[in-house]
Order: structure tokens, then sequence, then C-alpha cells
């Protein structure tokens, strides 16, 4: 047996494992909580804490987190309702993560220095303002149509949603700082005008957004590095990416494709990009090929 090995297994036999994150001394329970682990968590040293009953937790005893003097994140997984009145007296959280559905509301309020959240199913939005240094924010299942919520969030700067029900982007303009936004699988997603106003904007994926048609708007975006258009259908045009001169990274791979043909515009631009994927299709003016010699993007005549 290895050294890994037989480090996991002690890590097994004791019921928790512990590792070095950036935030500190982390805590994983792999099985449920014991005397061992608790005096660990009471000593004052852990910084993030991870539940997971995927990793051998059994679910039981979230309440414990109060324990932890000082703990900065807080990560919990689990198959039922997760009682999230249990860490609400956790106020030093810096990072939260709950996958599982909240058995009631939760009061953010609570967590007043939260920079990092993650909700997995989202719910429970509208008190998010009692939380206004979010800088992070990633949300799956969000069954809204529009954005309101986010209006008081005006330093979020990382935004992940997944998996929603939006059908336009109100309510995202007043996230002026945002740099990273993530919006796959919006399958219902039609009205983007708002990103034309997200200035700062640096990394974008539409990643299975399938009714955008057009997307012009997103020629605004003049600090733009990463376009991911990724399984989005049919779409107008991507005639505006030769307005992006910062734009380093363009994918239009899977089932997407360019209505106009017109791809030919980037052959001049071609060699300021790291990464330039756009699949041939039989109507495109422009063949966009990999030498597997050089590995460089070369453009060939349809």
């Amino acid at each position: 047996m290895n050294t890994k090995s037989a480090r996991d297994a002690a890590d097994a036999r004791a019921g928790y494992a512990l590792s070095s994150t950036s935030l500190g001394l982390q805590l994983t329970l792999l099985g449920p909580w014991n005397t061992e682990s608790l005096s660990i968590l009471e000593s004052g040293g852990v910084a993030s804490l991870r539940l997971n009953q995927a990793c051998g937790w059994d679910g039981v005893g979230l309440e414990h987190a109060r324990r932890a003097a000082g703990l900065l994140q807080l990560q919990v997984t689990r198959y039922g309702r997760i009682d999230a009145a249990a860490i609400e007296g956790v106020t030093t959280l810096r990072s939260l993560s709950l996958t599982g559905p909240l058995a009631h509301s939760i009061r953010w309020d609570c967590f007043p220095g939260l920079r990092e959240l993650r909700l997995e199913p989202a719910v429970h939005l509208d008190s998010l303002a009692a939380c206004p240094q979010l800088r992070a924010l990633a949300l799956a299942g969000l069954k809204r149509a529009e954005l309101s919520f986010l209006e008081p969030l005006r330093e979020l700067e990382d935004l992940l949603l997944a998996m929603t029900s939006l059908t336009t982007l109100q309510g995202l303009e007043s996230c002026r700082l945002l740099r990273k936004l993530d919006l796959r699988s919006s399958a219902k997603l039609t009205e983007i005008d708002a990103l034309g106003r997200l200035g700062e904007l640096e990394e974008l994926s539409l990643r299975s957004c399938r009714r955008l048609g057009n997307i012009d708007v997103l020629g605004e975006l003049r600090k733009l590095v990463a376009l991911e258009l990724e399984n989005c259908g049919r779409l107008d045009s991507v005639r505006f990416v030769e307005r992006l001169a910062h734009l380093r990274r363009f994918a239009t791979s899977g089932d997407t494709y360019v209505a106009d043909g017109n791809v030919r515009f980037l052959s001049p631009i071609a060699d300021r990009f790291e990464l330039l994927h756009v699949p041939p299709r039989k109507h495109y003016d422009a063949k966009f090929v990999v030498n597997p010699v050089s590995g460089e993007t070369e453009i060939q005549a349809p």
C-alpha cells in the first residue's frame, strides 16, 4: 500500500480528514461526528468545514458548525433537507455552499461578511440584500424568469446561473463590476440586452442557451477576453467579434451554427487568439482547421 492509500485508510478509520486550503485548515467528515472530530472542530484552528454525504457524513449534526470559532468556509451537501437554522449562528462565514433542498428560508442577515455563496437549488433569494459584500454567487436550478433580486448586489464580480428558467436578464445591469458570467443551460433565455451594460465583463459563457438568435449586443463588451457559445443552436451572426479587441478565446462548438455563414472576417485577426474553435458548416464562407504539426489554427476557403 502506498503512502497516499495508507493515509486515506487511516482517515476513513478516524472518520475525518484534515487538509490545507487557501483559508487555512479544512476538516472533512468521512463518517458521523465523533469525539475526536468534535475536539478538532472546537480547537479553534479549523477555517473550513466540509460535510458531504457522498464522502461518508451521515447528514446529522449540522449544528455542530457553530462550535468552530472563526469558521470562514462551510460546504454542505445533503441528500435530504438542510436545516439552515442550524448554521445561522456561524456569523464569521466568508464562504458558504449549500447543496440540497432547504427545510425553510434562511436569514441571510446572519452572514454580514459573506463573500462567496453557492446554492443548489437556488431558493430564498429575496433577502440576499443583507449580504452586500458578496463577490461570487453560484445558483443552480433558478426558477425565476428575471433577476431583480440581484439589484442590491452591486459588488458581484463572479456570477454563475446554471439550469435556470430565465427569459430575460433584466436586473443584471445593476451588477456593473461583473468580470465573469456563466449562464449555462438557460434554455428559455431570449433577451440579453442587459449584457451590453456590463462594461467590466471579461469572461462569458452562454453554453446551451438555445433561444438567443441575435447576440450583437455582445459587441459592446470591449473588455471581453473569453466567449463560449457551445450548443447554442442557431445564432444569426458573430460578426460582432471583430469589435472585441481583447478577445483571446472564442468557441462556437457543439451544435452551434452561424446562420449568415460569415466567419471569414476572423481570418485577419486569427493570430491574436489563444483558442479559436469554429467547427465547419457547409454554408460557412471559410473553414478553420488546426495544423497537426504547428498546433495553430489555419483558415481555408470552403
